[in-house]
């Protein structure tokens, strides 16, 4: 039955006991892109103050999502490992022609990777890149420096995007 203090309260429903919020499971791997994401971001914002010198860890911080972005498109046939794609990078001279393939190329195997393994992500643009490394260059006269520095945001952000959805699609 019911106690003497049931009729105190009336018609009141009972209170409803808290439920805990679900369990989101969140892959290891995807945390630590996000991660370097967040770091690449926080990086570039504190170039302004820093005068552009944070910018280099976002450099760092760029060529290692790279690193893991040509790991994961790795086939028979393909024009280089990730080592390579990223340490010829850095061949003073030979990085002036080698940025395209290791950035546009990427691009085209991330897209037809996308393409075999029926992954639903935002494809990166060929083009965009293409201006990104051109704009790169150019950033050096000071002209290019701003459309270098979008650019570079919303190429890293589609490869880092591309890379989270491919790990959970093969979960």
């Amino acid at each position: 039955g019911h106690s003497s203090l049931a009729s105190l309260l009336g018609a009141v429903p009972p209170p409803f006991a808290p439920t805990a919020p679900p369990i989101v499971y969140e892959d290891p791997e995807v945390t630590k892109i996000k991660k370097l994401w967040t770091w690449f971001w926080v990086c570039l914002i504190l170039a302004i103050p820093t005068f552009g010198a944070a910018a280099g860890a976002s450099a760092v911080l760029f060529f290692i999502l790279l690193y893991k972005a040509w790991k994961l498109v790795q086939h028979e046939g393909i024009r280089a490992t990730a080592d390579q794609a990223v340490a010829w990078c850095f061949i003073p001279s030979w990085n002036l022609y080698w940025l395209f393939p290791a950035i546009v190329g990427l691009g085209k195997e991330l897209n037809a990777t996308l393409d075999a393994e029926n992954v639903v992500a935002d494809k990166v643009d060929l083009e965009q890149a293409k201006w990104m490394i051109i704009s790169l260059y150019a950033s050096f006269t000071g002209v290019g420096l701003v459309a270098f520095i979008v650019l570079w945001i919303l190429y890293t952000k589609k490869v880092k995007n591309i890379l989270t959805a491919f790990i959970q699609a093969n979960k």
